[in-house]
């Protein structure tokens, strides 16, 4: 499994020693992926300031924004696609590309059915995206795993194995959904790094 790109600390380009004059050649540093329009998903999708927020994102060079599904307080695709889709938009609008991560479902992990009912809901998003604004789009698009999955406070205490299973099973419904758009293409699909303060097993 290979992290999904962007899915660490965020990743600076250019050289953090220039000037504030630029010499020939030289560009500013630009912030390639460090937001996780969580906790403020509806100022960018729906709140007033929201054209405002969008246009700092922008001047800021934002290029990936990690959208968490299945937790924290972001609305539920299945259960509120158009809350959800304004949310997509906007990363779209801002001209960054959305990172759709996969987060926790409620233990027991290694239960069948909690699997199956997983695999569905994560094919329900892929599927809605797609239909939404097309494979075209969304072939280019990230999609992340869980997040910190051996974190037992974020996402469960799960052991390698276990994550491994899951992610597995993930990847295959995704690509399978997106497959007939990637015409060659790898699917832009990996996992988040561990927490470092608990066991890996």
């Amino acid at each position: 499994m290979t992290p999904a790109e962007g899915s660490g600390e965020p990743m600076l380009t250019g050289e953090a020693h220039l000037s504030p004059v630029r010499r020939a050649g030289q560009q500013r540093m630009q912030l390639r992926y460090g937001f996780n329009e969580v906790d403020g998903w509806w100022s960018i999708g729906l709140g007033p300031h929201r054209e405002q927020l969008r246009h700092h994102h922008r001047l800021m060079g934002t290029q990936i924004v990690r959208i968490f599904v299945f937790d924290k307080p972001v609305p539920d695709p299945v259960k509120e696609w158009d809350l959800f889709a304004a949310y997509v938009q906007a990363v779209l609008d801002m001209g960054a590309v959305p990172m759709i991560t996969f987060a926790k479902y409620h233990p027991p992990h290694d239960n069948a059915r909690n699997l199956r009912t997983y695999l569905a809901r994560c094919s329900d998003v892929v599927w809605g995206c797609l239909e939404q604004w097309g494979g075209e789009r969304v072939r280019d698009w990230y999609w992340c795993v869980w997040n910190e999955p051996n974190n037992y406070h974020v996402g469960g205490l799960l052991t390698f194995p276990l994550y491994k299973r899951i992610y597995e099973e993930v990847a295959y419904v995704v690509h399978r959904l997106l497959d007939p758009y990637l015409g060659g293409r790898k699917l832009r699909i990996g996992g988040p790094a561990l927490c470092g303060f608990q066991s890996c097993q």
